[in-house]
């Protein structure tokens, strides 16, 4: 006859169909076993829950934390929880299980009992919120000056001189521009285009006149140095041309007396160097004045024969470089 045992949870009298005389069995079913292990079953919607411990376990993960900070917080085993969970299944336990960072659902991702983000994006911007706590996206840079930003692009201005004018980072003006720009149509506007670069705005002079406005506002108020003026002869020569050259282009191109103790300034055709010729009696002085880095800003031939400068103004235009200037 074979022998009888008593469950120890439910107390019903079973017999086994395997009896082992080192492992007695003493539970009827497996339901008995994990109902004497892990505790009864509560109800809670559609996931079985066998010990209030592990409800609140399922609610600190369904709220962010990950399996090691719920089971450390409420004093459980790791091992016990991570089993029970897999034996209850993680798609019923974190159905609705959102990114802690962008509250995006991770219903459709793997390893949901252990992600607190959808992304490494998120990751990322979630850590760097941790460390600068007084940090915040929308309010880094002011309200005022987005909309300044804003206006200045749709007055024609582009993102870097909107950068350099406003001194905000470049891929800040891009998104700014990216999300916002379209929403308006663009037309230029005289307050936007005077804060363009002076090399793009002395490129695109049309005349004479507006080249050398233009130009003064690097150098600056010269009127207390209106001396002996030096002529800015419009367009390119040849580098090796030589002193000949040079005084006949004055005397028959410009009109203009060589020998009047007065500055004569040409520039060569790669705007690398600048030659000046002029008397000092019976002596002769030929300078070259290479550029280094860069170019220089010169006259073109389209603005006419020459164009009248100071010495001071002069000065400014060797010295001038394109990264002393914000604006």
């Amino acid at each position: 006859m074979a022998k009888e045992f008593k469950c120890e949870c439910c107390g019903k009298i079973f017999v086994p169909l395997n009896t082992d005389k080192k492992n007695q069995p003493k539970y009827c079913s497996k339901n008995c076993y994990f109902d004497a292990r892990y505790g009864k079953l509560i109800p809670e919607g559609t996931v079985p829950i066998r010990e209030p411990v592990y409800l609140e376990a399922v609610k600190l993960c369904q709220a962010g934390l990950s399996q090691t900070q719920a089971a450390r917080q409420l004093g459980i085993s790791f091992a016990a929880l991570n089993q029970w969970l897999r034996a209850c299944g993680r798609e019923a336990i974190f159905a609705d299980r959102v990114c802690v960072h962008c509250g995006k659902s991770m219903s459709d991702l793997p390893c949901l009992s252990s992600r607190l983000y959808c992304s490494r994006t998120c990751c990322s911007k979630a850590q760097y919120a941790r460390e600068h706590p007084n940090y915040h996206p929308m309010t880094r840079h002011a309200q005022d000056i987005r909309d300044k930003a804003l206006e200045l692009y749709w007055g024609g201005l582009g993102p870097a001189s909107i950068s350099r004018y406003l001194q905000v980072p470049p891929g800040t003006v891009d998104c700014w521009i990216d999300k916002f720009g379209r929403t308006r149509e663009r037309r230029q506007t005289s307050a936007a285009m005077q804060l363009r670069p002076i090399s793009q705005r002395i490129k695109e002079a049309e005349t004479s006149e507006e080249w050398l406005r233009i130009f003064r506002e690097i150098a600056g108020d010269a009127s207390n140095s209106i001396n002996t003026p030096v002529y800015l002869v419009c367009g390119t020569i040849c580098g090796n041309v030589g002193m000949n050259q040079l005084v006949t282009i004055i005397a028959d191109r410009l009109r203009l007396d060589p020998t009047s103790g007065e500055t004569f300034a040409f520039c060569d055709q790669q705007y690398k160097t600048i030659i000046t010729i002029n008397w000092e009696g019976s002596i002769v002085r030929i300078c070259k004045l290479p550029k280094m880095h860069g170019a220089y800003l010169w006259p073109r031939k389209e603005f006419g024969l020459f164009i009248k400068v100071t010495p001071h103004e002069f000065e400014c235009l060797i010295f001038y470089s394109k990264s002393d200037r914000k604006s």
